[in-house]
């Protein structure tokens, strides 16, 4: 991967917004048991995906709608400030180093 301010910027806020995930997940043990179930099947899929040759079957597409289901289910309103925050604080490092105009 190359190093431009698109991958410095992606690195900056998943390593930001996985803090604030990580900060959720300890305090909830539902949010906890939901994401490792979404991990799971996001690992099952992305196999899926990586191999051309595989053709998705009804179990697949099942999985795919458990996702769904438990994305809708672990969104919470009150953990929404913690990934605002994550992204002001992105934000805010880069106007301090210049990489953002005010």
């Amino acid at each position: 991967m190359f190093d431009t301010f698109e991958t410095n910027f992606e690195t900056l806020l998943e390593e930001t917004i996985s803090a604030a995930h990580a900060r959720s997940f300890n305090h909830d043990p539902e949010y906890q048991k939901k994401s490792y179930r979404m991990s799971e099947i996001h690992e099952e899929l992305e196999a899926l995906f990586e191999n051309k040759n595989a053709k998705p079957t009804s179990r697949h597409w099942k999985l795919v709608r458990e996702y769904f289901q438990l994305e809708q289910e672990t969104y919470y309103p009150e953990h929404t400030a913690t990934y605002m925050q994550a992204i002001f604080d992105c934000v805010r490092v880069f106007t301090k180093y210049g990489w953002l105009k005010e």
